[in-house]
């Protein structure tokens, strides 16, 4: 038996599939090789040492299917991780107990760039993450889009929130994200975010409070905000659809502290990206690069590699930065999220995106966050949301 490559082995070759019992969807071919592949992944933090991993992965191995025969199993010769990502064939699985803190990390980044943009005065960026309607449970009524951009037009015209971070607005580290029991089948997969605020707005926003609750669920793979409030809709309720994406521009967000050095930095990786020197692109990213949608670590190589794969046949003479992201989007703000990071302190790039590269560069998503670090005077992106 060849050796297996276990990042490779929790990369499973299948189309896009919602959470849950995602295996249920699966033909009994794709079903037979993931069970397999979960089978194989298992052994292999046994063999580190990790035995409680191990056996986790193997008892999903039988719930995926019942009938798997260890002894019958074949590993094959596999990609490098580079190589699957390049053709976007990475799909990240995780076993029961860590699927919850995947999807508190996706919300929580959700939730993050609904404050920013509200603290960009950006109300279409902020439409973005909401449903077509929005319950408020507070006022027991529901208000639509139109009605949305229509309060905060408004009040964008008001208050000024200039030189504010989310931080200073929310108590983040209060932040609780749960799954919520008990909702309608037709609301799919919902969980709440319950945070504590900084600032009173209550004067200029009828459902501002001192604690707050959002509801957030996965529509049509797009995790979308449906209620606000601390109750629950009622059951029989079922929100408008959210209207398709477009790209349009976001407001100036002022950049504090090492903002514009980090600012400065993306911008100059993207620069060499588009002149296709990869080597001085790579040179913005740490040895070792987290890739936190996939629960992967990629190494500057690897990097690389991707990105020499994807630039080979294209022609980026006639493109600049802005024709690929809104520059004024772009956000900078520390972050606790790495706290066991001893050479430093890290810094969350936040940017808004208006071409999609995602078919072949997985991370490339229309939000996209980067975590840099300073590194011998240099600031290194060491991971990527």
């Amino acid at each position: 038996m060849k050796k297996i490559n276990t990042l490779i082995l929790a990369f499973a070759v299948i189309s896009q599939l919602t959470w849950g019992q995602f295996y249920t969807k699966l033909n009994p071919q794709i079903r037979r090789e993931l069970a397999e592949a979960y089978y194989l992944v298992g052994n292999q933090y046994e063999k580190i040492g990790e035995a409680d991993k191990g056996r986790s992965y193997r008892e999903m191995a039988f719930y995926i299917n019942p009938n798997l025969d260890p002894d019958s199993i074949r590993s094959e010769e596999l990609p490098t991780a580079a190589a699957l990502i390049m053709r976007r064939e990475a799909r990240l699985l995780t076993p029961p107990e860590e699927r919850l803190e995947y999807i508190q990390e996706l919300i929580r980044s959700k939730f993050l760039r609904l404050v920013s943009s509200f603290l960009a005065s950006d109300t279409e960026a902020m439409l973005e993450l909401l449903e077509g309607s929005i319950y408020l449970t507070r006022l027991n009524t529901e208000i639509t889009q139109s009605q949305i951009k229509s309060e905060l037009d408004q009040f964008f015209s008001t208050v000024s929130l200039s030189g504010l971070v989310p931080s200073k607005v929310y108590d983040l580290s209060s932040m609780d994200i749960r799954k919520t029991p008990l909702t309608p089948d037709e609301w799919g997969d919902t969980y709440s975010i319950d945070v504590d605020t900084l600032i009173d707005f209550s004067e200029y926003i009828r459902i501002w409070e001192k604690k707050q609750r959002f509801l957030i669920h996965c529509s049509e793979n797009r995790w979308l905000i449906l209620a606000m409030g601390q109750g629950i809709p009622p059951s029989d309720w079922v929100p408008k659809r959210a209207p398709q994406l477009d790209a349009a521009p976001g407001t100036s967000i002022p950049l504090t502290g090492p903002g514009q050095e980090i600012k400065n930095a993306f911008l100059s990786c993207l620069a060499y990206f588009l002149n296709k020197d990869i080597p001085k692109a790579v040179d913005y990213f740490s040895e070792e690069i987290q890739i936190l949608r996939l629960n992967a670590t990629l190494t500057k190589n690897e990097i690389s590699s991707t990105f020499e794969g994807y630039i080979e046949n294209r022609d980026f003479s006639q493109l600049r930065s802005e024709d690929i992201l809104v520059k004024e989007s772009i956000f900078v703000e520390d972050t606790d999220q790495f706290a066991d990071i001893k050479d430093g302190r890290a810094y969350l790039l936040n940017v808004k995106t208006k071409l999609d590269l995602s078919e072949e560069i997985p991370f490339w998503t229309r939000f996209q966050e980067y975590y840099f670090i300073e590194e011998e005077g240099t600031w290194k992106i060491f991971a990527i949301f």
